[in-house]
């Protein structure tokens, strides 16, 4: 009797025991279908990117170092005799003439001459201005002036090099009577050439050293040679300064590079 009693107890909690661990399966999880984005029409306003982006006229000069007829080109020196300083240089007038007649100051006479270029050829007077400014300078400040063989003239695919050896750049040009260097202040002599008084008999000299301050400015004219039918539009002055400045151009289009290349 107590043995049925037993199996009938443990058949009793076998059967509770095995319907209480046992879980019904988990139905699948249903999900919602993607609906689909309906385009978006209308006007949109574009985003601006470095593609779009136009910077500025001074900025951009600065960056490629090309210019307009008047703008100036500067670099900056450290430890000039003890002073920080900064060379500015700019060409700021052109001007053709077919023939022009000129006289030396160190020939001691007033005689006139007339100089005419090659046939089918014309004359080219650019003029240029450089001077070294800087702040707890001495007057005494210099550095080796660049002359007129650091300027070119480019049409097309050809490079005009200045005239030094056929004319004697110490010439004064008749032409140039009423015609003053950017300051307004002197006549026009060649560029890197200054005129000594001595007891009454002007001497053209060769400046070597550029001085501190504006007045000590180097500033005249330049000559080439170019084939007459130029179109001033097309002329591209080149500036060489070796490592110290870098290399420039100017345009005698007003506006030139900027709105050429943009």
């Amino acid at each position: 009797m107590y043995t049925k009693t037993v199996i009938i107890v443990l058949l009793i909690l076998g059967l509770v025991f095995s319907t209480g661990c046992t879980s019904p399966a988990k139905s699948p999880v249903s999900q919602e279908p993607v609906k689909a984005v309906p385009p978006v029409t209308g006007n949109i306003s574009p985003v601006e990117t470095a593609d779009t982006y136009r910077e500025s006229y001074t900025d951009w000069k600065l960056r490629n170092r090309q210019y307009n007829v008047s703008e100036w080109h500067t670099w900056h020196l450290d430890n000039v005799s003890g002073s920080d300083m900064t060379v500015h240089v700019t060409m700021y007038r052109y001007r053709f003439e077919p023939d022009f007649q000129a006289h030396s100051v160190s020939w001691g006479t007033d005689a006139y001459f007339r100089h005419a270029p090659d046939e089918g050829n014309t004359w080219l007077f650019i003029w240029v201005c450089m001077y070294m400014d800087g702040s707890g300078a001495s007057e005494d400040t210099r550095i080796w002036g660049m002359g007129a063989n650091h300027f070119c003239v480019r049409i097309g695919d050809k490079t005009y090099q200045p005239i030094t050896n056929e004319i004697d750049l110490t010439q004064d040009i008749k032409e140039f009577k009423d015609t003053y260097d950017l300051g307004s202040v002197a006549r026009t002599l060649p560029y890197g050439y200054f005129v000594l008084n001595q007891g009454g008999k002007e001497t053209a000299i060769v400046q070597g050293w550029l001085h501190m301050g504006r007045s000590n400015a180097w500033d005249g004219w330049i000559l080439y040679e170019v084939p007459k039918d130029t179109d001033p539009d097309t002329i591209i002055v080149l500036g060489g300064f070796d490592r110290l400045g870098g290399d420039a151009k100017w345009t005698f289009k007003p506006g030139g590079w900027y709105d050429g290349l943009y």
